[in-house]
């Protein structure tokens, strides 16, 4: 009976991720993207770690930008009705937390971001691709293009 239990329960898990693969993470890159982050990354990590299913990694170019992308994520957050997140680190604004479950999200000032190098860490994880055609996955732009974010 335990066997049934646990397999119907790993059904459920395994439907609610691919819904927030489909539906709630595509919307939140978008927000990411429109609110200006930068190097916008999902990472997939169903297979590698059990506390969560997905990590966004984005990346504000000030303090005062990365309290404002943590600000959106938590009124995104109520309108999708997920659970209100565990955040460490919005006073500051240097790198923001917010664990959402089976979503984990780290906002962080750009140094910060090449100091810790999650993307490194999770290497192994597939990426998840969280906007559209029309906005791109990574904004940052490559070494050749201009920044469109910078002003000149």
């Amino acid at each position: 009976m335990k066997r049934i239990r646990r397999t119907v329960r790993d059904e459920k898990r395994a439907a609610d991720a691919e819904a927030l693969l489909a539906g709630v993470l595509p919307e939140m890159g978008k927000l990411l993207w429109r609110k200006k982050a930068r190097n916008i990354v999902g990472l997939d990590l169903r297979k590698i770690v059990f506390y969560t299913d997905f990590v966004v990694v984005a990346s504000g170019s000030s303090d005062r930008h990365v309290k404002g992308l943590y600000k959106e994520m938590l009124k995104f957050a109520k309108d999708q009705g997920l659970s209100a997140p565990k955040c460490e680190g919005e006073d500051l604004g240097r790198w923001v937390l917010m664990d959402f479950g089976d979503i984990v999200v780290h906002l962080f000032h750009e140094p910060l971001r090449e100091l810790y190098d999650l993307d490194r860490l999770w290497a192994e994880a597939p990426r998840i691709p969280l906007v559209t055609e029309k906005t791109p996955l990574q904004v940052k732009p490559a070494e050749d293009e201009p920044d469109p974010w910078q002003d000149d």
